[in-house]
Parts: C-alpha cells; structure tokens; sequence
C-alpha cells in the first residue's frame, strides 16, 4: 500500500518561509550578543572566532542526519517516533558536555 506525501499550498510554503527568517533573525541576533558572554566566562580574544564557529558547523553536521531521520516521519499517524526524539535529546546534551 502506497500513500502519497501531501502538496503544499502557496500559502503553507510562504507561513513556512516566514518562520524559517524569524528563525535566521534571531540566530544573528544570537550571534551578536554571544560574544560578551564568552568574555566573560573567561575565553581569550583567540578563541571567540572558534567559538562563533561552534554552532553553525555543529548544524552543518547533524542537520542532514535530523532530516533523514524526519523524512520518515510525514506520515500523520507518525508524527515522531520514540527512538528519533530520544537521540535528539541526547544528542542536545553531549554538546552541552563538550
């Protein structure tokens, strides 16, 4: 048995769009506001350019891996599956160890 994906609206495609710049908006100012709080944790000026880094290149890795894993998962009666919000979780906290 074979169900097909649902088709976007125009309108879902541009609700989708708007969040993903609110999303960007507030990662710049994110970003911007980061840097003091570095400085006074007690990095050097050496490392706040690596430490800017940390978490665009972070995204870059594990944001194909989270959409595998999501692609499965567009099905209504599956909406997120125990094992995939588990690893994510997990996943979360070890950057937060590192």
């Amino acid at each position: 048995m074979s169900i097909k994906k649902p088709t976007l609206s125009f309108s879902q495609i541009i609700n989708m769009n708007v969040g993903f710049f609110g999303i960007q908006y507030s990662f710049g100012l994110q970003q911007s506001a980061v840097n003091p709080i570095y400085d006074f944790l007690g990095a050097s000026p050496d490392e706040i350019p690596l430490l800017n880094l940390a978490g665009p290149v972070t995204g870059l890795l594990i944001q194909p891996f989270i959409g595998a894993l999501s692609d499965s998962t567009w099905h209504p009666r599956i909406l997120y599956k125990d094992w995939e919000s588990n690893f994510i979780i997990i996943l979360s906290n070890l950057g937060f160890q590192i």
